[in-house]
């Protein structure tokens, strides 16, 4: 290799450091301080004899070297993940790595865990249980399930289910609020999260009601932290019913009222698009698709 080219290690922090605009996000990515990022930088921009970032007063901007640059290494780095994932699927032992809510996780998957792990015998299975949505060019995730509305560029997307949110929580929270009309929330504790934007306002929208709200009761910022709460009896929650049939089937929840308001959003398997053809990406989307279905009887 040309001696003048500067090491992996510097490529891949400057690739991060562009690519966020700002050293404390990269530090942040790369789990090290912004002064190294900064550091590196510098030493990056000694080695190659020409600046890579105008420094402003609060934020970084790229020179004109330094976007041409990035777009070279951004390349690279692209073709390098590319191959390397050809030739792992190819000569290497097969892995898949799956991204979904924690909640999917522990109540669709972990349940059925044997079921796959029988599916797919001679595959490392990876769990990553998480909320953030993965960037699959910075991501060794192989397939995700995700929520939302389905518009993620650069990816093959295929619809799993449609969802539906119902009023939910535990049975005897229900039997102690007396929860006999959706009326009742009216003096009932609800809790929100910032996962659905104002949805007891759209919930009460929905039923014509008089507005509900959970500003004055308990709001989360997860999702899956507001069903946890809702098992502790803290209250009402509006849960996904595609994503809680289990909690609802043990009785670790319920729903005092019978209704399913449909969602804009659905439950999504995201995978790039040149691993349409991977075996094991097949099978476990079949295998899902079905764990939905039954969890739908």
């Amino acid at each position: 290799m040309d001696k003048r080219t500067p090491s992996l290690h510097l490529l891949k922090i400057f690739e991060a450091a562009g690519r966020k605009q700002s050293f404390k996000l990269a530090a942040e990515e790369l789990h090290i301080t912004p002064s190294a990022v900064s550091h590196q930088i510098k030493t990056l921009e000694q080695q190659l004899g020409f600046a890579l970032f105008k420094r402003l007063n609060r934020r970084l901007e790229l020179t004109l070297a330094g976007k041409r640059y990035l777009d070279v290494i951004t390349d690279v780095f692209h073709r390098l993940n590319k191959g390397t994932a050809n030739l792992l699927h190819q000569y290497g032992k097969k892995r898949l790595k799956i991204s979904m809510m924690q909640s999917l996780a522990s109540h669709l998957l972990i349940p059925k865990l044997s079921e796959l792990k029988s599916l797919l015998p001679d595959v490392e299975l990876i769990i990553d249980a998480t909320s953030d949505v993965v960037d699959f060019n910075h991501s060794d995730v192989d397939v995700a399930i995700r929520f939302g509305q389905g518009h993620w560029p650069g990816v093959t997307v295929e619809k799993l289910s449609d969802c539906h949110i119902s009023p939910m929580c535990h049975p005897e929270l229900a039997q102690t609020l007396q929860l006999d009309n959706p009326t009742d929330l009216a003096h009932a504790p609800l809790i929100g999260f910032s996962f659905i934007s104002g949805s007891w306002q759209k919930f009460s929208n929905a039923m014509n009601m008089e507005p509900l709200s959970a500003d004055s009761h308990l709001s989360f910022n997860n999702y899956d932290m507001a069903l946890q709460a809702a098992e502790q009896k803290a209250g009402v929650v509006l849960g996904i019913i595609e994503m809680e049939r289990h909690h609802l089937k043990t009785g670790h929840l319920m729903q005092p009222f019978d209704i399913a308001l449909p969602m804009s959003d659905a439950l999504y398997l995201v995978h790039r698009p040149q691993d349409k053809e991977r075996d094991e990406i097949k099978q476990f989307a079949q295998w899902f698709n079905a764990i939905l279905l039954g969890n739908a009887q």
